[in-house]
This record gives C-alpha cells, structure tokens and sequence, in this order.
C-alpha cells in the first residue's frame, strides 16, 4: 500500500527519490575522493622538485641580498667622498660576496 505524504508524492516515491539523492552524494563524494587521490599523487611526485626549487632560491637570495646591500652601502660611501671614486663600492662587494658565500655555506650546513 502506498501512502500519500503531505507532498502529494507516494512513500514509495519518497523512497525512490531519497536513494536517488543518496547515491547522488554518493557519486559526489566518490569524485572529491578521487580528485584528493589525483592532488596527492602529484604532491608527492613534484613535491621534492618543489621543495628543491625553493631551497635553490632561498640560498640565491643568501647569496645575492648580502652583495646587493655591500654595493649599496659602497654607493654610499662613495657619494660622501668629494670628487668620483669607487673604492668604497668594490670593497662593498667583496665584503658583500665574502658574506654571501659565508651565509650559502652555514645555510647548506644546516641543511645537508
């Protein structure tokens, strides 16, 4: 026997109707679970190669921020001085560079 519900529709309708929308969520999810599956398959093929370009640039930065600063201070320097002159800025890039490298070394250490 079916009973009419309030909605006009037959329990059986109803039914019907509520294993349509659970296997709805159903596929929904079964989709968002195999997208997740496909993201960490990716993650955990490039993650090394993304972790590794990081690193690389992490140590330029090391490497270039202390010569960049060096040169500037140099620059500096240099204007302060009458008349034209560049001693300062070369001594502020190879202090610049000693630091540099100084800095990649201890941050290799670190690392490795």
């Amino acid at each position: 026997m079916n009973a009419r519900l309030p909605s006009g529709r037959s329990s059986s309708a109803a039914r019907d109707h509520a294993a349509g929308a659970d296997s709805e969520a159903q596929r929904q999810l079964r989709h968002a679970v195999q997208r997740d599956v496909r993201r960490r398959r990716l993650g955990a093929r490039y993650g090394d190669v993304i972790a590794a370009v990081a690193y690389l640039g992490t140590l330029g930065v090391a490497i270039a921020a202390p010569i960049v600063a060096g040169a500037f201070a140099g620059a500096w320097l240099d204007g302060r001085r009458a008349g034209y002159s560049s001693v300062w800025t070369l001594a502020g890039l190879i202090v610049g560079t000693v630091v540099g490298v100084l800095d990649a070394v201890a941050l290799l250490r670190r690392q490795l």
